[in-house]
């Protein structure tokens, strides 16, 4: 009986420790992973920054708000029926604002 109870109680001091080396290990690994995977986007985002400003500028493209720029303004017209249907969402949707 004593033996048994010895046996069993190395058993599961073993198992405790084997179990307590596995998930230091996978800490261990997966910090590694991770600061690999940070170095590698930081990297990552330098090439691409270089490579963008050496473009000149007449190949880059335009953003969006420059070619909105480009657009004629709105005539009141327009503004006008944007503010009907505000006013027209407002009514029907009042009780949420």
């Amino acid at each position: 009986m004593i033996f048994t109870q010895q046996l069993t109680h190395s058993f599961v001091k073993g198992v405790g420790k084997t179990a307590a080396a596995l998930v230091v290990m996978g800490l261990v690994t997966g910090a590694v992973m991770g600061v690999m995977v940070m170095f590698e986007r930081n990297t990552n985002l330098d090439i691409r920054a270089k490579k963008k400003s050496s473009k000149s500028k007449s190949q880059q493209t335009q953003t969006p708000l420059e070619m909105e720029s480009l657009e004629e303004p709105l005539t009141k017209e327009q503004i006008s029926e944007a503010m009907e249907d505000v006013n027209k969402y407002k009514k029907m949707f009042g009780k949420f604002y």
